[in-house]
């Protein structure tokens, strides 16, 4: 089984600004989703071993879902392939 979990940058910007606030670490939101977006082009484009989903994996957008709720659809998968 081959997942690729991924989520919009947006969401992943406002995650990693609350990590960073909850360590007592300055953020700026926007300034994060510009080094989000930019570290995507950078992985996606790179020439040894580019950041794409294989085509056989299955893409899991985890954007409007919880930790728990990933979770339990990534066991959920595992478990259909067993």
């Amino acid at each position: 089984l081959k997942l690729f979990l991924t989520a919009r940058p947006g969401i992943r910007a406002q995650r990693r600004y609350k990590q960073l606030k909850d360590m007592g670490i300055e953020a700026d939101l926007e300034v994060l989703v510009s080094e989000v977006e930019a570290r995507d082009r950078r992985d996606a484009s790179r020439k040894t071993a580019p950041l794409l989903p294989a085509a056989d994996a299955v893409l899991l957008d985890n954007s409007d879902t919880d930790e728990p709720a990933t979770l339990a659809r990534v066991l959920e998968l595992v478990r259909e392939r067993l």
